[in-house]
């Protein structure tokens, strides 16, 4: 489910900003989906490492269309190939 509500970007201090993969590979990792917010660039999709720490990634609509997000999915994350390029 994607949230309309305003959000602030979290500090770099408080979250790290990682890539969403198009795919695994041997140097990424996973992230849970917490939860998907629209604001006026695209869309912010705020995560959950597997160790706990938080992190979010920016999205434009069209890199979350392609990947049918919803909240609780897992994705890949890491250096490597995003969707832009």
């Amino acid at each position: 489910m994607i949230s309309t509500e305003k959000v602030i970007m979290p500090s770099p201090t408080s979250a790290n900003e990682v890539q969403i993969l198009t795919g695994y590979d041997d140097r990424g990792s996973e992230a849970l989906v917490e939860r998907i917010v629209e604001n006026e660039a695209g869309f912010q999709v705020e995560l959950k490492l597997g160790d706990g720490r938080p992190a979010w990634s920016r999205l434009t609509p069209e890199e979350s269309e392609q990947l049918e997000l919803h909240e609780g999915q897992i994705l890949p994350i890491g250096v490597g190939p995003t969707l832009s390029g």
